[in-house]
């Protein structure tokens, strides 16, 4: 359904609008990184009559993932936004799992609320993404460490 190419195409819709790096984004940028996002993590490419996809479906779209909402007034969370503002915000996990079992459901025909589609799949999703990026970075670390050992060996 959903393969490490369109993860990647997230990941960079992300990164655009997350440039402190710091895996939250405001939640008012929901539908920029929506419409980011190819198929079947998001809705790029997929036009109206107007060459844009139309704003209730798009905010439709996003209030159906049921994406953890955090504020920074009320450090609880809440689901959906109710009246979001500059200070409300979504992370990166929580999003790539909504839309990850959106794409889940819409491939197996269920609807959101069904309890055989909730099951395990953002968790499964999560922890196998989190070991995803450990690999990378500890393979990113690994050749930093070489490069750095190599222009110690250069420079003695």
């Amino acid at each position: 359904i959903v393969t490490d190419s369109h993860v990647d195409d997230f990941r960079e819709a992300w990164a655009a609008l997350d440039p402190d790096a710091d895996h939250r984004i405001c939640v008012l940028d929901m539908p920029r990184l929506v419409l980011a996002v190819p198929p079947p993590l998001g809705l790029q490419g997929l036009t109206g009559k107007a060459a844009k996809y139309p704003r209730t479906q798009v905010m439709r779209h996003i209030k159906g993932l049921s994406v953890r909402v955090y504020s920074a007034s009320a450090l609880v969370p809440h689901v959906a936004p109710a009246g979001p503002n500059r200070r409300d915000w979504v992370t990166y996990y929580d999003v790539l799992d909504g839309l990850m079992l959106a794409a889940f459901q819409q491939v197996h025909d269920m609807p959101h609320d069904s309890p055989h589609a909730v099951a395990d799949v953002p968790g499964t999703v999560r922890r196998s993404l989190e070991a995803v990026e450990r690999e990378k970075a500890g393979k990113t670390l690994a050749v930093i460490r070489k490069t750095m050992s190599s222009s110690a060996a250069l420079a003695a």
